[in-house]
């Protein structure tokens, strides 16, 4: 006799006090980093780079990451100023308007996956591998294109202020989306890019681009809450009958002795519904 036991969606009780630690360390943590950013004076950037890049690996093998990976977010602002000291030095400066153009469409690729409208979601529920893999890809294709593209220097101000507001609306996100949307807490720590690669236009687009964006994704989160907050009311008003967690039994041949079987029973009735399956 085989027994299958299906494993449980963790959910996060936002009512706790202590589910928003991470969310306090994560901010702390990117203050920190970006101090030290700010700090780095013309000329040292590469060594001093090297330094924060090798502090950033460590914390990631030694950092306990609970409900998200906060650490991406920090590898994210990481590599946004690396990527713009590349920009710093590239030998082509007159595609501006090109640039421009290709940074608008990219926020407004991510202002649409932010609100999700029904005909998307519809899309999503039948392609969950893409939904997850498209939105990196995107990014990734326009950060390579503009590579080769000169950008000046940011000053210091402009990129602390991007950082922060990347970090919070991240940790927006995942605190009134994520936990909600997602199909369980380990799924959300595993696919980090699906914060990342949503806020990304805060990191890399032209300032100006980045504060509508800004603006327009808590318009978006604001609108998303709403629509979860209705739909689980929605739920609880008419609540399913409980199937979160199933033990499948498998019929066989093999023989299972007494003291087995009543460890089996005893955990199907801790745990849920025991349901046959028949070859």
């Amino acid at each position: 006799m085989e027994w299958i036991l299906k494993s449980c969606v963790m959910q996060v009780d936002l009512s706790l006090a202590i589910n928003y630690l991470p969310a306090c360390t994560c901010f702390v943590k990117m203050v920190l980093f970006m101090t030290c950013v700010i700090s780095i004076t013309q000329g040292e950037e590469i060594w001093l780079f090297f330094i924060l890049s090798f502090l950033l690996y460590m914390d990631r093998l030694i950092w306990r990451n609970i409900i998200f990976d906060s650490n991406s977010i920090l590898l994210a602002v990481f590599h946004s100023n690396v990527y713009r000291l590349v920009r710093s030095v590239a030998p082509i400066t007159n595609m501006m308007i090109t640039t421009i153009i290709c940074h608008i469409l990219w926020a407004a690729f991510c202002l649409t996956l932010l609100v999700e409208p029904q005909i998307l979601s519809r899309w999503i529920d039948k392609r969950n591998r893409a939904y997850t893999l498209f939105p990196s890809l995107v990014m990734i294709t326009v950060l390579s294109l503009f590579t080769f593209i000169r950008e000046d220097i940011e000053t210091s101000l402009t990129k602390f202020c991007r950082a922060i507001a990347f970090n919070l609306l991240c940790l927006v996100w995942i605190y009134l989306i994520g936990v909600n949307n997602t199909q369980s807490i380990e799924y959300l720590k595993d696919n980090s890019s699906q914060f990342i690669s949503r806020m990304a236009p805060l990191l890399y687009s032209p300032i100006w681009i980045s504060g509508i964006f800004c603006i327009s994704s808590m318009i978006a989160l604001l609108y998303q809450y709403t629509n979860l907050t209705r739909k689980n009311t929605s739920v609880q008003e008419h609540p399913p009958p409980p199937q979160d967690c199933v033990i499948q039994v498998k019929n066989d041949t093999v023989d299972t002795e007494q003291g087995d079987l009543y460890e089996i029973f005893k955990m199907a009735k801790q745990l849920g519904k025991l349901t046959p399956i028949t070859e």
